[in-house]
């Protein structure tokens, strides 16, 4: 440090201008990078090459004050630690179960000249081991206004990835949704298809999936449409400031292959922030919209509730 500190622990990220310690007597530290007189590493650091080039693991070894020691293919570079902007410790996957979720719940409630309740809960969980991963996801909303209902809804979807290489996965998936308000009253869906996970790192995650599979309607008056569909699947996440706040964008668009419908839309996103390493506070925008159809259902959430995360 500059100040003659000296700091251990392991690494976790640099970003942001803050380098994120973590240590075995307080916890994770965030420094700031202009306090730094130099770093090193006893194992490699992962620097992001982003969507143009590939991800690179090097080892930072000491140098002389405001530099770093750059070894990368047994090839060592003094840098200054100005340019280095963006690297964290890499992220490998390990054959043990590895479960990580968070779960938030809202309510809001408004008596004037109309009683007005919202209800609503989301969960989302991951659970990996070896090049299997498995996405569990499920909500549940509920909107009245003095005795009617405006919005009962709730559903889950379930994905199975198997990795083929560090990037490249194939994908299962299935998807209910049960809806008491709108004309179709169930959705259900069963797809396939490959995908590719551009990153998966300490600062985040992004992946697109092709799907193609057979999606099945029930509606309110008990009649039923079955038929092919394919869409495209996007789930990105992305932390700021320090890892105390969280980016997520998800979502599908699929366009059936038959003149059911024109295409369905599901979206989910939002910000969620931390206030301790377990609590968190979530704002999301959700949309679930089925166009051209036998009746447009155009359904938009907004949430604002506490959960957890893990």
């Amino acid at each position: 440090m500059e100040n003659g500190d000296r700091l251990t622990g392991t690494i976790k990220s640099m970003d942001g201008g803050k380098l994120l310690i973590e240590t075995p007597y307080g916890g994770v530290i965030s420094v700031d990078k202009t306090a730094i007189r130099t770093l090193e590493s006893k194992t490699a650091v992962l620097i992001p090459g982003g969507l143009k080039e590939a991800d690179k693991q090097v080892e930072l070894r000491a140098s002389e004050p405001g530099k770093v020691a750059v070894v990368a293919d047994n090839t060592q570079q003094v840098t200054p630690l100005s340019d280095l902007d963006t690297f964290m410790k890499p992220r490998t996957r390990i054959p043990d179960l590895v479960w990580k979720g968070n779960v938030a719940l809202g309510l809001n409630s408004k008596k004037a000249s109309t009683d007005t309740r919202n209800y609503s809960a989301i969960f989302n969980g991951e659970a990996s081991h070896g090049d299997w991963r498995h996405i569990l996801g499920a909500h549940y909303n509920r909107d009245t206004e003095d005795d009617d209902i405006n919005t009962d809804n709730y559903g889950g979807r379930y994905s199975l990835d198997y990795f083929l290489s560090d990037k490249l996965f194939w994908e299962a998936r299935t998807f209910y949704k049960r809806d008491q308000v709108e004309d179709v009253s169930r959705q259900f869906a069963l797809g396939t298809g490959p995908g590719y996970q551009f990153w998966d790192d300490e600062l985040g995650a992004f992946s697109l999936t092709g799907l193609v599979g057979r999606v099945y309607y029930k509606y309110q008056d008990s009649t039923r449409d079955n038929f092919y569909a394919a869409g495209v699947r996007w789930d990105y996440r992305r932390v700021l400031y320090n890892q105390r706040m969280e980016a997520f964008v998800k979502g599908e668009f699929s366009r059936p292959l038959s003149n059911t419908a024109d295409f369905t839309l599901d979206l989910e996103t939002g910000l969620r922030y931390k206030l301790t390493d377990w609590a968190a506070l979530t704002l999301s925008y959700g949309r679930a919209q089925v166009s051209g159809g036998r009746q447009t259902v155009n359904e938009r959430r907004f949430m604002t509730g506490l959960g957890m995360t893990w």
